[in-house]
């Protein structure tokens, strides 16, 4: 391994000889664990360490269970590019590690420290994701009901407008029309009364136009 290189690892016994070739003992961070885990997060606790956060020190059987079933690898550097002894160490996912071995550096940048805090803020992103969704799709149905709502609203208004309107119509329009008709027809009858001559009219006109010529 050439000064100042890194190598990632998942084989126990090569992590415990790094490890205690350098007097570091296997720890979790305290008050990480959760249910019925042996383990919470899991460290390596160097000589000089300052405690914070404060260690817990563990076996090294329940450290591999827990680097195990988190899918966990470690980067580690034996010699620093003075050639001095390394103490450089980093948990990895597996699948970073796999990246940064075929390559995507990037890949190898953006992994953290893994464990169950990485778990949990990866489930905390889903739900915080799906809670958005459902937000939104809450916000529409009440965008739809509000709108529903405005829709019937107006209808009833306009169906309580629409007898007053015909009551106008009414009164202002065919109720003047059918009274004047009555008029009307009664100026007819009088008229035609004041034209009919009575019975005796006619008696009398007809002597009159048959007057006795003179004798000549």
């Amino acid at each position: 391994m050439a000064r100042g290189s890194s190598r990632t690892t998942t084989d126990h016994e090569e992590i415990r000889r790094w490890a205690e070739g350098r007097g570091a003992s296997p720890a979790e961070v305290e008050g990480t664990e959760r249910g019925g885990e042996d383990a919470g997060v899991l460290r390596l606790d160097f000589p000089g360490y300052t405690g914070t956060p404060p260690l817990r020190h563990i076996s090294w059987d329940d450290w591999f269970e827990k680097f195990d079933a988190s899918g966990l690898a470690l980067v580690y550097q034996e010699q620093t590019a003075r050639g001095q002894r390394s103490n450089f160490n980093k948990l990895v996912a597996r699948e970073a590690a796999a990246a940064r071995a075929r390559g995507d550096r990037g890949a190898s940048r953006r992994a953290r420290r893994a464990g169950p805090r990485a778990g949990r803020s990866a489930a905390a992103s889903k739900a915080g994701r799906a809670s958005a969704a459902a937000r939104r799709r809450e916000g529409t149905r009440r965008t739809k009901r509000a709108g529903a709502g405005a829709t019937r609203a107006g209808q009833g208004e306009r169906r309580r407008k629409a007898p007053r309107a015909s009551a106008a119509r009414m009164a202002g329009g065919r109720a003047p029309a059918k009274r004047g008709g009555s008029r009307s027809a009664a100026s007819k009858r009088g008229a035609g009364a004041a034209r009919r001559p009575s019975a005796g009219g006619r008696a009398r006109t007809g002597r009159g136009s048959r007057r006795p010529t003179s004798k000549r």
